[in-house]
């Protein structure tokens, strides 16, 4: 996607796809140029779909 510069970094905790609480980082970061616009939708795409699936795995519980 290309260069970036990390602008806030934090720990954070995720559940995997067993359910068990894993560690993760969760990073901020600002492009040097501006992403590709179907590439960027894609991406949105991937969020949006799941977003989606982990609603229905949390109603599902």
């Amino acid at each position: 996607m290309g260069e970036f510069d990390i602008v806030d970094v934090c720990a954070a905790r995720k559940r995997d796809n067993n359910g068990k609480e894993c560690d993760i980082t969760k990073f901020e970061m600002k492009m040097h140029h501006p992403v590709r616009e179907d590439l960027l939708r894609y991406l949105q795409s991937n969020l949006q779909q799941n977003l989606q699936n982990n609603t229905q795995e949390l109603k599902a519980i």
